[in-house]
């Protein structure tokens, strides 16, 4: 499927967005996808399991799964530069003038 954006642009230059559309999204293949039996999942007691499946033994992770959002690093593009906190106290990179652990120096 065309993004909404490329449909926009199909539609002002008065052309049909549905040629650019993969047949497998059209209502006959959707409908023939989904014409076949589907049939329940019997009880588990009745479910044919092979012996080298069953012998497998399956432990939980070696690591604690932290709680909340993992934390990931966007890339930046190419013409971006690093940013580093510059003090207005001593002019040193890596912090910032009420983190500065020098003090004013009078001159």
């Amino acid at each position: 499927m065309p993004y909404g954006h490329a449909v926009a642009v199909m539609r002002e230059m008065n052309m049909d967005p549905y040629t650019y559309c993969s047949d497998y999204y059209t209502k006959k293949n959707w409908l023939a996808t989904y014409s076949g039996t589907v049939y329940p999942i019997e009880h588990q007691s009745e479910w044919e399991v092979p012996e080298e499946v069953k012998n497998i033994i399956v432990l939980p992770p070696h690591e604690r799964v932290k709680s909340g959002r993992p934390k990931t690093l966007r890339r930046k593009a190419g013409w971006e530069k690093d940013q580093h906190n510059k003090c207005s106290k001593c002019g040193e990179l890596g912090h910032n003038k009420r983190t500065c652990s020098r003090r004013r120096r009078r001159e």
